[in-house]
């Protein structure tokens, strides 16, 4: 009826999932919808209708043992997490910025600490600190002084970033990779040559497990900082070990 009356836009609203399955049915097929993932999960539901859901539990399973979190995102959220991972027994392995910025840093020790902790059945966070405003600022300033602004200054960041995870996950004990901030995971993902994912389960809203299409058995989370509870690095680690994602 409003399309008939003219409208050129129609906004709705929901109170429940019912409420989005009369929307979406009555506009599936219109050449634009954009909403929340509740429209996304009423498309499946209605275009996927009697379709079991897929099962991951032999790749969980499969897995190897070690979760490791790298983690470039300055946001509170993030900060939370690795504070909750540390306090879980994750080994921790902080990025030391201005080294890195003025070309001392080790990324090799680095990393043979953290292969450390892995292959000896641990599970590790390598970290970029979140300190706020003030050590943001102080961090572009120093890329300044070396030449840089800011965006280059957090690309040489991310890939540093980039590279470690490279180092570990491609020695075969991490099964479990977590990455936050959305610059870091677009440069893990380009370091391990991920061209193609398998969307899992939702461990957050707006945070499934993936696999790799090319089938290398290694679980990936994606996430911009702000998302996940403060609890997921944790809950990342007990996927495959009897635990199901929420």
């Amino acid at each position: 009826a409003l399309i008939s009356a003219g409208a050129a836009y129609i906004v709705t609203d929901a109170i429940d999932d019912a409420d989005l399955l009369t929307v979406v049915e009555a506009a599936q097929d219109w050449p634009l919808l954009s909403g929340g993932s509740g429209v996304t999960a009423a498309l499946a539901a209605i275009h996927y209708a009697g379709r079991s859901a897929l099962n991951f539990d032999d790749r969980l399973r499969a897995l190897p043992p070690a979760t490791l979190v790298v983690s470039g995102s300055q946001s509170p959220m993030t900060r939370r997490q690795c504070e909750a991972a540390l306090r879980e027994g994750f080994a921790g392995f902080r990025l030391d910025v201005p080294a890195l910025l003025r070309g001392s840093f080790d990324g090799a020790r680095l990393a043979a600490q953290a292969r450390d902790v892995l292959s000896g059945g641990g599970h590790a966070i390598v970290y970029a600190p979140a300190e706020g405003p003030d050590f943001i600022r102080q961090t572009q300033a120093l890329g300044a002084s070396l030449g840089w602004d800011a965006v280059q200054t957090g690309e040489r960041i991310a890939a540093a970033l980039a590279d470690l995870a490279r180092r570990l996950v491609n020695d075969g004990v991490v099964g479990r990779l977590v990455v936050s901030g959305g610059e870091t995971s677009g440069a893990v993902c380009r370091a391990l040559d991920v061209r193609a994912l398998q969307v899992g389960l939702p461990l957050a809203p707006g945070v499934p497990f993936c696999f790799p299409l090319d089938g290398r058995p290694l679980l990936l989370a994606l996430k911009s900082g702000n998302f996940g509870d403060e609890d997921l690095y944790a809950q990342v680690r007990s996927c495959g070990a009897g635990t199901r994602p929420r």
